[in-house]
């Protein structure tokens, strides 16, 4: 039996195809970018408007993030940038599907591995810059960098583009070169952000104007361009917010003698950091301005404990509530201590433990006599008219960054730039002349 020939198929052989066979599915890229973008949109809306993120009271670890110089490139929120870049990466995952002409889909790859070198690089600067430099976490940040580094470790490493083999044909060197550029130019675009943001310091404080009158005194003594000093025993007052709050200087811890003829306000928290580069600069002013000024020192606690302005207390802020307790009743037991109890808070590179203030405390003032102040009810109604200013000057202002300086008409949120732009605010305040 004759064997029947073997059947030939004519069909043409399809042409190579553009697509790398392993195409990720690019409805999980589009996904975490969907939700990076909603997050960094969130993000940006909350720093144009001033406002506060959900969730992130004053000081907490996100407001220190977001508050911080590494928030912005040359003014710029940085999460902008980030809100570009995802939708970048959205817009080219809709270019590399299979029926997309060949041109749009070699440009959708180029675009895609730019962004996610980009994206990729750009995360991991931000986690470290959280975990080792300010040594605190936002969420809403990690959340928006996590999603950013899956969907850029998927494009690296699955899209028609992945990194570059040393092993490749040399029919494939050209397209080997293409991917060292967009290697090359991703990782350009990270060097200009960390550059820009190393290189661009910006203020970490702001100046608010309050009402004409601001800090005013209600005995008499003018505190705008006058030299008059009040008598030692006159009770001295100070007004504020047009009269709503008013504070006794007799009654309460100054730095410089309360009948100085200027008077300004200091509200911080002992464990606040820029509390701390503020408190120095309140050092150099008070030296500078010698006898002319009176700074007014009012602990106020980041704590849930005694402050219901927050909601919830983070690590930074445990016990500040005992923190400020223990310095108002310094004050109370022993006046001329406060100053070196308040210099030796201060002074430490970390918030000492509370054992170890409350051993200082003693040995400035004893122990009884603290132990009195402590029972003392005036240290918590204090606290209490602290807090009310507080929530009063974030009424007026819309701004709840601490520290708080009131100065004359005006309100210093934050740790300002320099000493001179507080010498600069007290001279033009109070018209004060340094060494006067």
């Amino acid at each position: 039996m004759a064997k029947r020939p073997a059947k030939h198929s004519h069909r043409p052989k399809a042409p190579p195809r553009d697509d790398h066979p392993a195409v990720p599915s690019y409805w999980v890229v589009r996904g975490l970018v969907a939700v990076a973008m909603a997050v960094s949109l969130y993000l940006l809306s909350v720093s144009w408007s001033g406002g506060a993120l959900a969730g992130c009271g004053p000081e907490s670890s996100c407001h220190k993030v977001l508050t911080s110089r590494w928030a912005y490139w040359f003014g710029v929120p940085v999460s902008l940038a980030a809100l570009l870049a995802y939708g970048g990466i959205l817009l080219g995952t809709f270019g590399v599907t299979t029926n997309a002409p060949v041109a749009r889909r070699k440009a959708a790859r180029a675009l895609l591995s730019v962004l996610a070198i980009t994206v990729g690089g750009s995360a991991l600067w931000f986690v470290g810059l959280q975990f080792f430099v300010l040594r605190s976490v936002c969420p809403y940040c990690m959340a928006a960098h996590g999603c950013g580094l899956v969907a850029a470790a998927i494009l690296l490493f699955q899209t028609p583009d992945p990194l570059p083999s040393k092993k490749l044909r040399p029919s494939e060197r050209p397209r080997q070169a293409q991917i060292w550029r967009h290697f090359a130019m991703g990782l350009g675009c990270v060097v200009v952000l960390i550059g820009g943001q190393i290189m661009h310091k910006p203020k970490t404080g702001a100046i608010a104007q309050l009402s004409n009158r601001g800090v005013t005194t209600t005995t008499g003594l003018p505190t705008n361009g006058s030299k008059t000093v009040a008598s030692p025993t006159t009770p001295r007052t100070i007004s504020l917010h047009d009269g709503q709050i008013e504070l006794n200087l007799d009654e309460l811890p100054v730095i410089g003698s309360s009948h100085a003829p200027h008077a300004m306000v200091s509200l911080f928290d002992y464990t606040c950091h820029h509390c701390r580069e503020m408190h120095k600069m309140l050092l150099q002013a008070h030296a500078a301005f010698s006898n002319q000024l009176a700074i007014v020192c009012l602990p106020m606690p980041l704590d849930a404990n005694c402050n219901p302005a927050i909601k919830r207390t983070v690590d930074a802020h445990l016990n500040a509530c005992e923190y400020a307790r223990l310095g108002l009743a310094v004050w109370r037991a022993d006046r001329t201590a406060f100053t070196r109890f308040d210099s030796w808070l201060f002074d430490h590179p970390s918030v000492p433990s509370l054992l170890q203030t409350r051993q200082y405390a003693e040995q400035l003032v004893g122990r009884e006599p603290l132990q009195r102040a402590l029972a003392d009810d005036w240290v918590n109604r204090q606290i209490e008219r602290d807090v009310a200013l507080y929530q009063m000057n974030h009424q007026k202002t819309r701004n709840s960054i601490m520290p708080q300086i009131l100065v004359g008409s005006r309100i210093g949120f934050g740790s300002l730039s320099s000493v001179e732009d507080l010498f600069q605010l007290l001279e033009t305040e109070f018209r004060l002349k340094r060494g006067g």
